[in-house]
């Protein structure tokens, strides 16, 4: 029995990633795991695409036009977003393990098991 023929809504993931073969990736198992999946290559796009609602933001730091530090910002400054759960992916080490306004970090390159485990506990 899928989510959708139960009449549920699936958990809605906005990937917001410049990367194309990590957002590709992403993607993938996101949606042969059930999840509703949108994308973004950068912070504004991403905010443009906040109308799907996400449950969810996978977010990148390194980011051209605007950064996901920037995004993080403004997502929490939105009314409805300011605690949606938020993972981010980096390759930075600059961030210490801790970043103001996410709920985890996962460091690049990563698993994509761990990816889902990290997003399947954010989900709840």
């Amino acid at each position: 029995m899928t989510v959708s023929s139960i009449g549920i809504r699936p958990c809605t993931v906005l990937i917001v990633e410049d990367d194309a073969s990590v957002r590709e990736a992403c993607t993938e198992a996101l949606v042969d795991e059930g999840y509703a999946v949108r994308t973004a290559a950068d912070g504004f796009a991403g905010l443009a695409e906040l109308g799907c609602a996400p449950d969810i933001v996978v977010l990148d730091l390194m980011m051209p036009r605007m950064d996901g530090w920037e995004f993080l910002r403004r997502l929490r400054a939105l009314p409805g977003h300011e605690r949606t759960p938020v993972l981010v992916l980096t390759a930075s080490a600059r961030t210490g393990g801790v970043i103001a306004g996410a709920q985890a970090i996962l460091r690049k390159p990563f698993v994509l098991d761990a990816f889902l485990r990290h997003v399947s506990d954010l989900a709840g």
